[in-house]
């Protein structure tokens, strides 16, 4: 009786083995991570743009260490503040855009749009942006797909110059990777 016990202990253990082989998700990491874009503006003209190539994998030690693992990336958050600001009190922005392309600078898409925003009133008042469900879904395809690289721009147009302020984006994103 013992003997029929033991073999069918094993056997069900055997059994949970193996499917535990097979089903990898148990294995998976979720990390949350933000990656910030701070862009100084300064210049006599009302009209502002800036363009940077972001290397995810050389800044985040994090996707470089998981690289081909990652399974999914999903941009929880996307918001906007100014650290430095120096102008009138009535300044502001008539339009402002953050926008997303490739790392070569095709298939731009624009995340987020702000329109008539106080300039002072955003100074350290982070802000969450509406965005761009299309575009979320390329920077998170970006994110998760070697090399990891993509282009953030930000264009600018206020009501009156000269511009001084320095605005940041912060992107909040979770990454489920599975070390296999």
């Amino acid at each position: 009786m013992k003997s029929r016990l033991f073999v069918l202990f094993v056997a069900a253990a055997s059994a949970f083995m193996l499917q535990s082989c097979e089903d990898t998700s148990i294995l998976d990491v979720t990390q949350t991570l933000t990656y910030s874009y701070e862009v100084q503006v300064v210049g006599v003209d009302t009209v502002f743009t800036n363009t940077q190539v972001v290397d995810l994998a050389a800044e985040d030690s994090i996707i470089a260490e998981y690289g081909s693992k990652i399974k999914e990336i999903n941009v929880q958050e996307v918001k906007y503040w100014l650290t430095t600001f120096e102008g009138a009190d009535d300044q502001s922005i008539i339009e402002a855009t953050l926008k997303v392309a490739d790392q070569n600078g095709g298939t731009v898409q624009t995340i987020s749009t702000i329109t008539n925003q106080n300039l002072k009133a955003l100074l350290d008042t982070p802000t969450v942006l509406t965005v761009n469900q299309d575009a979320i879904n390329s920077l998170q395809d970006y994110i998760k797909n070697a090399p990891h690289k993509f282009q953030l721009a930000f264009n600018s147009a206020c009501n009156k110059g000269p511009l001084n302020f320095t605005v940041k984006f912060e992107i909040t994103f979770e990454m489920v990777a599975n070390p296999l």
